[in-house]
């Protein structure tokens, strides 16, 4: 192989690197945004089902905007120039798609990750371990987020079948009221500053924080 050929080889490898690694801030703020959706959900419709399907469209625009014939172009690139150190690559390619040839952002979340972490690896590569990484460890936290969240649901719906007099008591209420504050607190926090201090001076003393937030978000005609 001539030496311009090499050199060639070596660009087109390392912009396909940055070009990936770039990526990191829009795939941060995609589990941001779908972690945000998924409190108002359960907010106006007391369960989680139905949200995977309306979240969906989150990961579509990301997938349509990052990684549609741009990543996985850059993913290509790595395993033609790499076939050995990329080899994990192919694992990748070989996942299930749509009709179309797309693959969802939850399944690309699930596989990647590890898979440019092992190639970032092999190859030495560090900036792909660290991506492959942060990536890894983001789809982790929301997918217990969403676990989190499933069993706050099902606490308070335990909660709401009386239990028997001579059962002894948990800490499901402790859990159920530290459940609706930090619900409370997201919910504040994505409306105006200070309408919320506001709205958090109003609620303050109230037994029923969540529900006096809903007749205040009302009153002052504030949708989320």
């Amino acid at each position: 192989m001539k030496l311009r050929e090499i050199i060639t080889e070596s660009v087109s490898v390392d912009s396909a690197i940055k070009n990936i690694v770039a990526t990191s801030d829009s795939i941060a703020k995609v589990y941001s945004d779908l972690k945000t959706m998924a409190e108002k959900w359960v907010y106006n419709n007391g369960q989680l089902k139905g949200f995977h399907r309306n979240a969906a469209g989150v990961g579509k625009r990301w997938y349509d905007t990052f990684f549609w014939n741009k990543m996985e172009n850059d993913l290509r690139t790595l395993l033609e120039k790499n076939p050995r150190g990329a080899a994990k690559l192919q694992d990748f390619f070989n996942i299930e798609r749509d009709d179309r040839g797309h693959v969802s952002f939850t399944a690309i979340g699930k596989s990647l990750p590890k898979v440019l972490y092992q190639v970032g690896e092999r190859t030495g590569n560090r900036d792909l371990q660290r991506f492959g990484r942060n990536w890894y460890h983001r789809q982790a936290d929301y997918e217990e987020f969403l676990r989190t969240v499933e069993k706050r649901i099902n606490d308070e719906e335990e909660d709401d079948i009386p239990a028997a007099a001579s059962a002894p008591r948990d800490n499901v209420v402790g859990r159920q009221n530290a459940a609706a504050e930090d619900m409370v607190n997201q919910i504040l926090k994505s409306i105006d500053k200070k309408a919320a201090g506001e709205i958090r001076n109003i609620i303050a003393r109230e037994p029923n924080k969540l529900q006096a937030l809903q007749k205040e978000l009302v009153k002052r005609n504030i949708k989320i």
